[in-house]
């Protein structure tokens, strides 16, 4: 083999190495949970709201009452381990999934940004 061959694989090799790995549903849920317990707001992440697309890189929870009531709420958690788990929450609204939704729009394009600096930033992260 080439040196220049070896030194391109092991390059590629750090280069994945250094990417952002994705986080599990119940990574999320765990860093929803805690966050919310740090507010001290009595809520927990009651579901995850349906219908992200599937190169959506977050998770947005509803919320509920720690004794189980439905209440008004959503967080929102980023599926990236590079970036600061959660975008954005809300304890007084609910987050509703249509495209013309603002919120929803801001969330794509935030992580879009986010992610593509923290790739050309590693140290950043």
């Amino acid at each position: 083999m080439s040196y220049k061959l070896i030194w391109s694989i092991l390059l590629i090799t750090l280069a994945l190495s250094l990417s952002a790995a994705p986080v599990s549903e119940m990574d999320s849920r765990l860093a929803a949970v805690n966050f919310l317990n740090g507010r001290g707001v009595g809520l927990t992440v009651a579901s995850g709201i349906a219908n992200l697309q599937r190169n959506d890189n977050f998770r947005i929870f509803a919320l509920e009452s720690t004794d189980g009531a439905t209440v008004p709420g959503f967080i929102a958690i980023s599926g990236d381990d590079n970036l600061p788990p959660v975008m954005a929450y809300s304890i007084h609204r609910n987050f509703e999934m249509v495209p013309e939704n603002k919120l929803l729009q801001m969330l794509r394009y935030d992580i879009e940004l986010r992610s593509a600096y923290y790739e050309e930033n590693p140290d950043a992260a």
